[in-house]
């Protein structure tokens, strides 16, 4: 990561090394069934690599993992209580209806993690 923009190859090597391909695989899966993905959800979806400015890459993982209708994912930030804003990517034109219950989605996340120790 230069200049904190991630690089596809670099953040796709660093990923697959660190956590895994199944943690990609399962997080694309998890978009095409559920159209969210959330920070924190999984190990690369952190602050920094769902900034505006990796979203292009981000997208580029999920085409390469078999999501290829990355045209209509937004990206939000929502503001969570006790967490702060927290990113999210997601669809508006199948479960979700609107960015209130994307927010709304985002929030019960965070109230249902469990906090690590």
């Amino acid at each position: 990561m230069r200049e904190n923009r991630l690089h596809f190859n670099e953040f796709l090597t660093s990923i697959k090394e660190n956590y895994g391909e199944q943690v990609i695989i399962d997080a694309v899966q998890s978009f095409i069934d559920d159209e969210i993905l959330i920070e924190g959800q999984y190990p690369f979806l952190n602050d920094a690599s769902m900034r505006e400015r990796n979203f292009g890459v981000q997208m580029k993982i999920l085409r390469t993992y078999g999501y290829y209708d990355t045209d209509n994912v937004l990206l939000g930030g929502f503001e969570v209580p006790n967490e702060g804003w927290m990113h999210c990517f997601y669809r508006l034109d199948n479960l979700f209806e609107s960015p209130e219950e994307i927010k709304q989605e985002v929030r019960r996340f965070y109230a249902n993690r469990k906090p690590s120790n």
